[in-house]
């Protein structure tokens, strides 16, 4: 038995297991994911300050 459902039902669905899977599943099993906040990204002045504190 084929279910029978809108195309934007599809579109909410997916997006919604997609944010489900990046928030919780992929961290809960040790994959970092930006979601998660485990994305590394400095800012320029960040880096900056660290090269210049290490010498």
């Amino acid at each position: 038995m084929i279910i029978e459902m809108p195309e934007w039902l599809a579109v909410i669905l997916f997006i919604g297991a997609y944010v489900v899977l990046m928030k919780w599943i992929l961290p809960r099993f040790g994959v970092p994911t930006c979601m998660s906040n485990s994305c590394s990204v400095e800012s320029r002045h960040e880096s900056e300050r660290k090269a210049a504190k290490s010498g």
